[in-house]
């Protein structure tokens, strides 16, 4: 990811084929993602089966952080035009429209499933609604980067100063990613999280981060041992970190517990970007 990201922006008529290659990258990755996740949810925490879903579920946890960092490369660059008029007509309400296409499709095959279970009795007005708006979880991503486009053109103004957008990922980084592991730990976690919540950052945390990451690891070329760091960090994050941190948490509680693949996490981070 690094490495594409360090060429420069190609003209608006010309097509870099290597966002492409990223984004077939990343959706093969979020298809092996829920298959793992289906197979190692099953099997008996530290087994030979629940070790290999693990290590490769770790290996490629950066898929969706992939997705929105391209996004930001293209959302994010000054020479594209980017009207808040033309973002609601071309992104937002488009986004939005499939959000709402796939509720009703899946409630759809909800009804479906109840009448031909002789469950009718379930179906109700209330149920119905519910069944649209909560929708399936696997939908959170249109959510999601539907938000990112609303405030794309205040990130904008942001990146267009590197010392602000440099000072936003550093906070993206310790308030969505650095303090929320550690407010996961089961000793003083409770006391970051009050922390977290008192100082209420909401405007750096989620996944802005990884939009303006994008954007800026496409900008600013790092130098050849920085970007060797990074890649031996995002190795050691997606290889070792998040596998054994996984099987620790897991085993500490007696389950499988999949706190480690959060899309936040600082070893996801280094995956990413590297």
């Amino acid at each position: 990811m690094q490495a594409e990201m360090q060429k420069s922006s190609l003209e608006k008529t010309a097509r870099n084929w290597n966002y492409d290659a990223i984004r077939l990258i990343a959706g093969l990755f979020v298809i092996m993602v829920h298959v793992a996740d289906m197979n190692y949810l099953r099997a008996d925490v530290g087994s030979v089966n629940w070790w290999i879903h693990n290590i490769y579920s770790s290996a490629i946890r950066c898929c969706v952080p992939l997705f929105v960092m391209v996004s930001g490369v293209f959302f994010l660059d000054p020479r594209r035009e980017c009207a808040i008029p033309e973002l609601f007509k071309r992104n937002i309400f488009k986004m939005a429209r499939l959000c709402v296409f796939w509720a009703v499709v899946y409630q759809i095959c909800n009804i479906v499933s109840a009448v031909a279970g002789g469950r009718t009795n379930e179906i109700t007005i209330k149920w119905l609604f519910d069944g649209v708006v909560f929708s399936k979880y696997h939908l959170w991503f249109l959510p999601m980067i539907c938000g990112l486009y609303l405030v794309t053109p205040i990130l904008r103004k942001i990146t267009g100063d590197r010392s602000c957008m440099e000072y936003l990922l550093a906070l993206s980084f310790v308030f969505s990613s650095v303090l929320p592991m550690l407010a996961d730990f089961p000793w003083g976690g409770g006391y970051i999280q009050h922390w977290i919540n008192w100082v209420s950052v909401q405007a750096v945390m989620g996944f802005s981060g990884f939009f303006v990451l994008g954007y800026y690891l496409n900008e600013y070329p790092v130098a050849p041992r920085v970007r060797k760091v990074i890649f031996l960090c995002g190795v050691i994050g997606a290889l070792v970190v998040t596998p054994v941190g996984t099987w620790i948490a897991s085993s500490m509680a007696g389950k499988t517990t999949q706190v480690f693949y959060d899309y936040q996490y600082p070893a996801t981070w280094a995956a990413a970007a590297a």
